[in-house]
């Protein structure tokens, strides 16, 4: 379990990220770094609507191609901030970040380097998926 708490305050601690949730298919958050006090950003409303923009996206790309499935998308808003999802099977990866911020080449290149570590993590999340439905006990 430490590995799996290390691998979120990696992504954390990453320049401009506002918070990560990890939620089951039904938008249930199993894990987050947010507070749920906040009214603009609340896991749980996010959780919920993230989940069913993640379910839509996935079936276009399933009905275009039944082969192909859905393994990242990005979402950013024009209030400067940006969703970044990774789905899996049964769980969503979603990380909230700050775009505001000057862009810059070096931007550009942790922008993308966070993207790669999601997608990493994600294909590790596998293993850790029973794990974590276990030992998760988040007071949301």
């Amino acid at each position: 379990m430490a590995e799996v708490e290390e691998r979120i305050l990696r992504i954390k601690n990453h320049r401009g990220v506002i918070g990560l949730l990890i939620v089951d298919e039904n938008g249930k958050v199993l894990r987050t770094t947010m507070q749920t006090q906040d009214k603009d950003q609340n896991p749980i409303q996010i959780a919920r609507k993230v989940t069913e923009l993640a379910k839509k996206a996935r079936s276009v790309v399933r009905d275009i191609d039944p082969t192909n499935d859905l393994t990242f998308f990005r979402v950013r808003g024009k209030n400067g901030k940006e969703i970044m999802v990774a789905p899996d099977k049964n769980l969503f990866l979603i990380v909230l970040q700050r775009t505001d911020f000057e862009e810059t080449h070096w931007w550009m290149f942790q922008l993308s380097r966070i993207s790669k570590i999601i997608w990493i993590y994600l294909n590790k999340w596998a293993g850790f998926e029973n794990k974590l439905k276990e030992d998760v006990c988040l007071n949301v």
